[in-house]
């Protein structure tokens, strides 16, 4: 099936080189067109490579919450809603960063600004109907246990 996959993908990439060059010409200029040395065509992101994109922005996330001894956990489930809003088939990841500061980082600066998070909690961001949400773990002698009446989540 991962055979077939590339293949198909390759004929795409073919398709596509093979479209562009002439609407290229008919759009530029010769004079243009002989300055550009070489075309490349990209390949379509998969959702492996929006997830790593992902992983990437949470750990910067993930530091800066780090400088303020509270760490944070984001679970599969919030890192895969973050992926689905954040592509765009017509932009690809573009739109990624903005989702990330809108979905993950307001809602962190919010409680932050709530004094909602204080040095040594654990914050876990799962997806719950279509949003983040945000638990508030303390780390009391050597369990965990649930803060504000959240309900108690694992690591």
């Amino acid at each position: 099936k991962r055979r077939s996959a590339q293949e198909s993908q390759r004929t795409t990439h073919k398709r596509i080189h093979s479209q562009v060059l002439p609407a290229l010409k008919d759009l530029f200029k010769p004079e243009l067109l002989n300055r550009i040395d070489e075309i490349v065509v990209f390949h379509t992101l998969e959702h492996e490579h929006l997830r790593e994109i992902v992983d990437l922005m949470i750990a910067q996330t993930q530091k800066r919450m780090k400088d303020q001894v509270i760490e944070l956990q984001v679970t599969d489930a919030a890192r895969c809603l973050l992926v689905k809003y954040g592509y765009d088939p017509f932009y690809g990841a573009r739109p990624l960063r903005r989702t990330v500061q809108r979905m993950l980082e307001d809602l962190l600066a919010e409680s932050i600004l709530q004094d909602a998070f204080m040095p040594g909690d654990i914050i876990v961001v799962d997806a719950a109907d279509g949003k983040l949400a945000v638990n508030t773990l303390l780390i009391a002698q050597e369990s965990l246990s649930p803060k504000n009446g959240k309900g108690k989540m694992g690591n």
